[in-house]
């Protein structure tokens, strides 16, 4: 059975809030829940030929930000709400 998409913006906020909470029940993986370590942070990718492409050095406050983003992007924890008014 396919669920009907919210036909607005809000709805669409509202469904993904409800679908992380319910994420966040489960169990989390390691890369979100181990403490973060002093130590050097980079981002980087692999080609098909596993050659490292340029790494880029990062910050330990923004390898938490990224962490952070990425836990939101996966679904693992809820996204921050912000109310304008």
């Amino acid at each position: 059975m396919e669920s009907k998409k919210p036909k607005t913006k809000a709805g669409a906020k509202a469904e993904a809030r409800a679908t992380a909470t319910h994420n966040q029940n489960a169990s989390k993986p390691d890369w979100l829940t181990a403490p973060v370590p002093e130590a050097m942070y980079q981002l980087s990718f692999r080609t098909e030929e596993c050659d490292v492409e340029p790494l880029i050095d990062l910050s330990r406050s923004e390898f938490i930000e990224l962490k952070h983003h990425l836990a939101v992007l996966r679904g693992h924890i809820a996204p921050e709400v912000t109310n304008a008014n």
